[in-house]
């Protein structure tokens, strides 16, 4: 064989191994989705919220950009060790190693990706001022909203209350002029401030703002006008002065006390839950977000307790095996407001924890149990037991993940906090 042609058969089959490897350095990296590891992956980035790499068997691969937890990238060993850093629950030794991918990555999409897992880092670290305005910095910066899926919102529990109030200005300003998505994961941010009682508010009062100055106020201060003197003005004059009729034998007869008893029928049809704390109504994920919306579900939210309550026993009475969890779950909560309105009443409080027992108890592995588990706490808490309130928000924490459901979990962080104060600790 001739020089010419002994290279030229060298060169082919130089060329025929590297077609075999792939090319070994572009497929050394590896990709975390799902809990797991999948090694010998190239050429990977994130584009529309999708997660794309080629395979060592050569086929190219893409994934939702959800699934992805964490990535080993030869050319990026502080990416690598980030990762595996945030998989040991080592926040504080994955955060230097983050700020410095995302400040020396040249691929847009893995800066972006540093700063989501930064986020998350700061989040579980309880750095909420750091978190917020990071992910803030990302939204005014037009991330994709891939990147955007989990906001900071279990790290809000740990702010001081001047942090609340700057924060919760910072979101607000942030809520402006956004939409889609993006508007919605910013939004989870705001409701969780306001979940924990941490937002000032302003957007929180009832739906007439102009009702709150009381106009009706001023129809009691004419009460105690001269009319009443006159004794034959009795009957005329308004039930809603009794004190002053009082000192009169004859107006203790007359039959018009009767409407009184029908003015505290009224505010129970509808008694608005509060805003914040433990009293606001935060119902799971799945019943916020179904389309469309759950009748009984927005009796609750919108405080028409009594009315829920009835409606959940009139579908529990059809025997629907695969709603029961479901109404018993709603039903508890309508007790729990029916409680509150009555004062805390202790019977009401005692069927509330009755209807969510009989979700984690008979209805087994139930979606609703998580939630059931967290409202069950919060009624042991109410009739002086915080201990036994402490197990059933740890139990909870099993069930209601800070990823699947963040807005509950920030309710249920919350109440472990304030337990902790009543010697549930």
């Amino acid at each position: 064989m001739r020089p010419l042609g002994r290279a030229m058969a060298f060169a082919a089959l130089a060329f025929a191994a590297l077609a075999q490897t792939g090319g070994a350095a572009a497929i050394a990296d590896e990709v975390k989705l799902n809990g797991l590891w999948v090694p010998k992956v190239g050429d990977i980035k994130i584009v529309d919220g999708r997660v794309f790499y080629t395979a060592g068997s050569g086929a190219e691969t893409d994934r939702p950009l959800e699934q992805l937890q964490g990535l080993k990238l030869d050319a990026y060993p502080d990416m690598t060790a980030a990762s595996l850093a945030m998989d040991a629950k080592r926040e504080a030794e994955a955060v230097p190693l983050l700020l410095k991918v995302q400040s020396s990555a040249r691929e847009p999409w893995l800066r972006n990706w540093a700063k989501s897992q930064l986020v998350l880092a700061l989040d579980r670290l309880g750095r909420p001022v750091e978190a917020v305005d990071l992910y803030i910095q990302m939204v005014k910066g037009g991330v994709e909203v891939g990147f955007l899926t989990r906001p900071p919102v279990k790290a809000l529990s740990s702010a001081t209350p001047e942090q609340r109030a700057d924060l919760a200005k910072k979101i607000a300003a942030a809520q402006t002029g956004l939409s889609g998505p993006t508007a919605s994961n910013v939004k989870k941010l705001a409701e969780a401030l306001t979940a924990l009682g941490l937002a000032a508010p302003v957007a929180a009062p009832g739906p007439a703002p102009g009702a709150t100055p009381a106009t009706p106020k001023p129809a009691t201060p004419a009460t105690p006008t001269p009319t009443p003197t006159p004794t034959p003005a009795t009957p005329a004059a308004m039930n809603n002065a009794p004190a002053v009729a009082a000192p009169g034998p004859t107006p203790a007869t007359p039959t018009p006390a009767t409407p009184t008893p029908a003015a505290p029928t009224t505010p129970s049809v509808a008694t608005p839950p509060p805003a914040s704390g433990p009293g606001a109504v935060v119902l799971p994920k799945e019943l916020r977000e179904v389309d469309p919306p759950d009748p009984i579900a927005a009796m609750l939210v919108a405080g028409q307790f009594q009315a829920a309550a009835d409606a959940a026993r009139a579908e529990l009475a059809t025997n629907k095996l695969d709603s029961i969890a479901l109404r018993l779950y709603e039903l508890g909560v309508a007790q729990m407001g029916l409680a509150r309105a009555a004062g805390n009443d202790r019977k009401l409080l005692l069927d509330a924890g009755l209807s969510f027992m009989r979700v984690i108890v008979y209805r087994g592995p139930s979606s609703y149990a998580g939630p059931s588990m967290i409202e069950a706490g919060l009624v042991h808490d109410m009739i002086g037991r915080p201990d036994i309130a402490l197990r059933y928000y740890t139990k909870a924490r099993l069930h209601v993940g800070e990823d699947e459901d963040p807005l509950l979990r920030a309710r249920l962080e919350m109440l472990i906090t304030q337990n902790a104060g009543k010697g549930g600790e």
